[in-house]
């Protein structure tokens, strides 16, 4: 009977991986079914691998899931190793989707918010235009010595749309 260990795990007779469990002390090849078991020592360095790679996989973190794989690589020819590696695997995309998906949101609110800061700015030059032209109307009548009632219409109109930018941005911010 052949012996496991982490660096020969190759079953002799037909070259295939011998699978074994991190609660048994005796692996089967996946090819032949030939039997063997593990060294002793072997085996808690096994174990103690796997149980690094679930205390990674227990900070679900990219980072956390990487780090096991790395540990379960190695071990790749014990069961659990492998369900535990599929499932590292499938976290890390979902991780990966979800921090796109994240990248992405935040450039359309970019987007969104520079969008909104120029439309901001061109209402507000739009605003200091009309005023400056109600300052200027209104200045030349009182110098001519009559002040019209347009001229006090342009006044309060910029002041008005003055007054709707400030509580527009404030509701934006």
């Amino acid at each position: 009977m052949s012996i496991v260990t982490l660096d020969n795990h190759t079953c002799p007779n037909c070259g295939g991986d011998f699978i074994l469990s991190v609660n048994s002390q005796y692996a089967q090849c996946e090819n032949c079914g030939n039997t063997a078991s593990v060294d002793t020592e072997e085996l808690a360095k096994i174990r103690k691998i796997y149980r690094s790679a679930e205390r990674q996989m227990h900070l679900n973190s990219a980072a956390g899931y990487s780090e096991a794989v790395n540990l379960l690589q190695p071990i790749s020819f014990v069961s659990e190793a492998r369900n535990m590696l599929d499932y590292c695997d499938k976290r890390l995309s979902e991780l990966k989707l979800a921090q796109s998906r994240k990248v992405e949101a935040k450039e359309q609110s970019d987007k969104k918010d520079t969008a909104i800061g120029i439309i901001f700015v061109v209402l507000l030059l739009l605003v200091v235009a009309l005023a400056i032209a109600g300052a200027i109307y209104t200045i030349y009548h009182l110098r001519a010595g009559d002040l019209s009632p347009t001229a006090i219409t342009v006044i309060v109109s910029a002041v008005a749309v003055f007054a709707v930018l400030m509580i527009i941005s404030k509701i934006k911010s």
